[in-house]
């Protein structure tokens, strides 16, 4: 506290006790808790698109997505999925 006011520990150690205070550290909240990685617990990926005013999907992909995989949900997996969209919309994509 003593660098933060730019004055001696004594000095400073003085004005707290002549005030009846005391120097105290503090520590935020986040700090006394564990530290937790949801991330590392579980992974689940999902795509979703929106187009309009509707939802295309959800569809899951592998945890561990690559191109590859990717490239499969747009080639195989998107035309099922388009098919909830009224064709009038999908016309106009």
């Amino acid at each position: 506290m003593s660098a933060n006011v730019g004055l001696s520990r004594s000095t400073t150690s003085r004005i707290l006790h002549e005030q009846q205070l005391r120097a105290y550290h503090y520590s935020p909240a986040q700090n006394l808790l564990p530290v937790r990685h949801f991330q590392h617990e579980f992974k689940i990926n999902i795509w979703c698109g929106i187009i309009g005013d509707y939802l295309v999907g959800p569809f899951e992909l592998p945890a561990k997505l690559n191109g590859q995989d990717y490239l499969n949900l747009l080639q195989e997996n998107l035309v099922d999925l388009l098919e909830e969209v009224p064709l009038r919309v999908r016309a106009n994509m």
